[in-house]
């Protein structure tokens, strides 16, 4: 496997400055090697996988599936070695490379039977840090060191320009996994809420004589109270002024980390109250790169996923499309924010795919998000398929039917539809990719 001509299925592989002949692939050398050789068996037989996908391929029509490379299957430790021993460190990958470890016979799709219904764990990480993490992740995950082995999938490291990152996949997206809550220190619960209760004594008690019987201590609030109690009002209402901000960074930091919003209420409550010290668990949280687990299965939890069922050449979706629909359908483009005519539309009827004609969404799903795109909080079951963005980041939404590009789907942003209900996700649409048709 490891030659001296690299191309995206070997670049994974190493070199080592051999002859094309000393680096025959390691499969071969496990056999002449090990033949005579007992072999210690794994409980789970794992295969490696490796994808490469430049920046060019954010906008070009070539499916993941076709970069999607296999390096090879393993089920003892002795050809785990002979795999891992001639693969390169991911360090040296190229961006956007991505190296996979899933069990046998389970390819790192989400289409996939074993995958369908499942989620993912997103470490980022300083870049240079991910080599070691990947190492000890791979040998713990092989040999079994997990409680919950029989629930994890695969794992993936990511290579990408600002930072790497590592994902642990899983069977099932339990909405537990999501809720994360941790309290402060219990001195923090004492301190601070007595502190402010007495200063908003001092600073509107009308009556301050009591503090005159608390020895001197409460000659001295008496004091303060007799002569700055319009400062005192100040700096209570700063006080409650910065933890009400506080608290909005909360809110955000819980979105980015994917928590879930019974959670996200109670890390505002608890900030809103304590302040810094709750929301410094928060950035610490954020510091270290968690990310809580994404429910990557589609709208309706039975969605069954299914092959495109309309496969036409780029010759014919150039005949079939406007320019600015075959740009983003079928290249994936953006149009411009404000731009779309579906933006401000809230017209009673169904949203078809401009490809294909498959029905999307229906209109008691589109609400108004202010971003500049159509905006729908479910789709119609099976219509919309999801997968992982090629930037490793963002979850992609396409046509079940035609595979043409929609947008992506962002979660946890606490947006509202038009009954005030909060929204689970937001499905931001381009208006090209859509075609409406009044009535139900």
């Amino acid at each position: 496997m490891a030659t001296n001509t690299i191309d995206d299925g070997e670049i994974a592989l190493e070199n080592n400055d051999k002859t094309e002949e000393s680096t025959s692939p390691p499969k071969d050398e496990c056999n002449v090697a090990l033949s005579d050789t007992p072999f210690h068996l794994l409980e789970s037989r794992w295969t490696f996988w490796y994808t490469h996908r430049p920046t060019t391929f954010r906008n070009s029509s070539v499916n993941y599936d076709s970069c999607l490379k296999k390096l090879g299957s393993f089920g003892s430790i002795e050809e785990f070695w002979c795999y891992y021993d001639h693969m390169k460190f991911p360090s040296e990958l190229p961006l956007y490379s991505d190296v996979h470890l899933f069990k046998e016979n389970l390819k790192p799709m989400w289409e996939e039977e074993g995958n369908r219904l499942g989620g993912k764990w997103i470490l980022r990480l300083k870049k240079g840090l991910s080599t070691r993490l990947w190492e000890l992740l791979v040998l713990a995950l092989i040999g079994e060191q997990f409680n919950v082995g029989k629930e994890i999938c695969g794992i993936v490291c990511s290579i990408r320009p600002q930072e790497d990152l590592i994902s642990i996949w899983t069977k099932t997206a339990n909405n537990q996994m999501s809720k994360a809550f941790e309290s402060p220190k219990l001195i923090w619960w004492i301190i601070i809420p007595t502190c402010i209760v007495h200063l908003f004594l001092m600073a509107h008690w009308p009556y301050p004589i009591p503090f005159r019987y608390l020895g001197l201590f409460g000659d001295f609030c008496y004091y303060l109270i007799s002569n700055y109690r319009i400062l005192l009002c100040l700096i209570l209402w700063a006080t409650v002024i910065a933890h009400l901000f506080e608290a909005i960074a909360a809110r955000q930091i819980c979105s980015q980390l994917n928590i879930d919003q019974d959670s996200t209420y109670l890390w505002m409550i608890q900030t809103f109250i304590l302040g810094y010290p709750s929301l410094s668990i928060l950035q610490g949280y954020k510091r270290r790169g968690l990310c809580f687990t994404i429910n990557m299965s589609s709208s309706s939890n039975n969605q069954q996923a299914k092959p495109p069922a309309m496969n036409l050449s780029d010759a014919e979706w150039k005949k079939k499309l406007t320019n600015k629909q075959y740009r983003i359908l079928r290249q994936k483009d953006t149009e411009y924010p404000g731009t779309g005519e579906y933006d401000k539309h809230f017209e009673t009827g169904i949203y078809k795919c401009a490809g294909c004609g498959q029905e999307l969404y229906d209109s008691s799903s589109k609400f108004d998000s202010r971003c500049g795109w159509p905006a729908f909080s479910s789709s119609i079951d099976t219509a919309v398929r999801r997968h992982v963005d090629a930037d490793g980041y963002r979850e992609e939404i396409s046509c079940a039917t035609c595979n043409g590009h929609l947008g992506h789907v962002f979660a946890g942003e606490g947006l509202r539809d038009a009954n005030g209900k909060i929204v689970r996700e937001r499905h931001c649409v381009n208006s090209a990719s859509l075609q409406f048709q009044r009535g139900k």
